[in-house]
């Protein structure tokens, strides 16, 4: 008498437990193997997809086979798609067990193995279920897109909401749509991050300290840049590109969380700090190292950091780029000398009038152009979302239902829609300055060295190149040079301040300026 294992499987829970399929599948095996005279010695009831052999009931199978060899005879199974949907993987494991003398019987559709006539007929039966798998996964995925370009949300819920359902009716159906709704909690930490980075201004770093500490959450800095990332908070969904169509951003069933103005303002900031996010030079340590020349030599300084104890101690300095012995001296002391120097310029009273009256006026004639296309924005906004109501309206009471039309209309509105916002959170990044800005910028005009300091690397080299046309000399604790910009002479008070800085000639005279001030 033959051994055997009968096999029994269906794909999800949902269909063991709403129909009697696998139940079904037991009775009719355990008649076949009474006809047949076998003798069963166990069950496998498998609640898993056929698409691979890595199942858990079947690997108990397989190890209970090479655990006992020529204990089994027979594997049993009502269907061949209830054996595999995967016609390799299935060729692959019967070659396999026949190498164990083990052969798998299939009861509705039977085949004698020894026959190789039957070869094409295995093929067939074992293809059709692959093929119907395939052809399930494509209406799926087609019916999943459709649905999201509704407006459903079908994937993992996004923090800050929970998964819902939403219920629309039309005249000839009720249909129920897979939707998100805002979890209060958690949505007032994703509004939190989108303030503290367009308002506060804060790094997605310091985003994720200060939300652990005020909410007790803990999030990832690459979490936080996916929440101000995503459309889902400004209630769109995402429609991912295929081979035949693009990348789509509709508008989803669930309500939004922050702003549409909020979200592209934080996009308008991402995209900036990716655009600045330039790999640091040494150059920035060192502003004046093309501009002052060597006393001695006349050539121009170069720059370089001296460190001790392993690189524990570091210590930057200026020095002639050539010869050993010339100047020689530390970036401190060249900086902190250069920023008394700036100090010491104060601009006219009469200049310093004349340039605030010509910001005031030039920032009244900008905030006017803006708040004047910001309104002519705002109009053409309200005009598309009066559109793209009407158009969804008329869809719902249209019955010939043309999906893809209204796809493409609905697309091409929304693309107008965004473009427009991105554009109106745009000008509101150019906010109107307030009065202390201006006073700011005045105190600024009047303070060369707060200038100096808080430009960069070419904003200083700018400034400094348009005070000093010419190089300048470093002579311990003061700067020399042989000519000042005749604009600087206009707009300082204290021209003999600038006086002070000039050097007649420049030749040199063993080894020092002959005009220079005794070291």
């Amino acid at each position: 008498m033959n051994n055997a294992i009968i096999y029994t499987r269906v794909a999800t829970e949902a269909q063991k437990n709403q129909n009697s399929s696998i139940q079904n599948q037991e009775i009719l095996a355990k008649k076949y193997c009474e006809l047949k005279q076998y003798n069963v010695i166990s069950i496998y009831k498998e609640v898993y997809s056929a698409k691979t052999f890595n199942r858990p009931e079947w690997g108990k199978i397989m190890a209970f086979i090479k655990a006992n060899k020529g204990l089994v005879n027979k594997v049993v199974f009502l269907k061949w798609d209830r054996f595999s949907r995967n016609q390799f993987e299935a060729i692959a494991t019967i070659k396999y067990l026949e190498k164990l003398n083990v052969d798998v019987e299939c009861i509705e559709q039977p085949l004698d193995m020894e026959n190789p006539d039957n070869i094409l007929l295995l093929n067939i039966y074992l293809s059709i279920p692959e093929i119907e798998n395939k052809k399930n996964s494509i209406r799926t995925k087609v019916c999943m897109r459709q649905a999201a370009l509704n407006g459903c949300w079908l994937g993992t819920r996004p923090f800050g909401y929970d998964k819902d359902w939403e219920t629309k009716e039309t005249e000839t159906v009720k249909r129920k749509n897979a939707t998100l709704k805002p979890n209060e909690i958690n949505a007032s930490i994703v509004r939190e991050i989108f303030r503290l980075y367009t308002v506060d201004f804060l790094s997605a770093e310091s985003i994720k300290k200060k939300i652990k500490i005020e909410f007790g959450h803990g999030m990832s800095k690459q979490g936080v840049l996916d929440i101000l990332k995503n459309v889902c908070y400004i209630g769109k969904v995402k429609v991912l590109a295929n081979k035949k169509e693009p990348e789509q951003i509709v508008n989803g069933y669930h309500p939004p969380i922050v702003s549409d103005e909020l979200f592209y303002d934080a996009q308008m900031l991402l995209k900036e700090k990716t655009r600045k996010h330039i790999r640091k030079d040494n150059k920035e340590d060192f502003p004046l190292k093309s501009i002052i020349k060597c006393s001695i030599c006349n050539r121009s300084y170069t720059a370089s950091v001296t460190t001790k104890n392993n690189g524990a101690n570091k210590y930057p300095y200026y020095h002639c780029s050539t010869t050993k012995g010339h100047d020689r001296y530390s970036s401190t002391l060249v900086h902190d000398t250069f920023g008394e120097l700036l100090k010491e310029f104060n601009v006219k009273e009469e200049i310093n009038n004349l340039y605030q009256k010509v910001l005031i006026d030039t920032i009244n004639e900008h905030n006017s152009a803006i708040i004047k296309e910001k309104k002519s924005i705002e109009s053409e906004i309200a005009s598309l979302d009066i559109r793209i109501k009407k158009t969804e309206d008329k869809f719902a009471d249209d019955v010939s239902k043309d999906n893809a039309t209204f796809t493409n209309m609905l697309k091409r509105y929304n693309d107008a829609k965004n473009e427009l916002v991105m554009k109106h959170a745009t000008l509101k990044a150019e906010a109107t300055p307030r009065d202390s800005d201006i006073m700011y910028l005045i105190e600024l005009f009047n303070s060369f060295d707060v200038l100096y300091k808080k430009s960069d690397y070419t904003l200083k080299t700018k400034l400094v190149g348009s005070i000093f046309p010419k190089p300048i000399y470093f002579f311990k604790n003061h700067f020399r040079t042989e000519e000042v910009s005749p604009l600087l002479e206009l707009l300082i008070l204290n021209t003999n301040k600038l006086e002070r800085l000039k050097i007649e000639t420049s030749h040199l005279k063993n080894g020092s300026s002959s005009n220079a001030p005794p070291v």
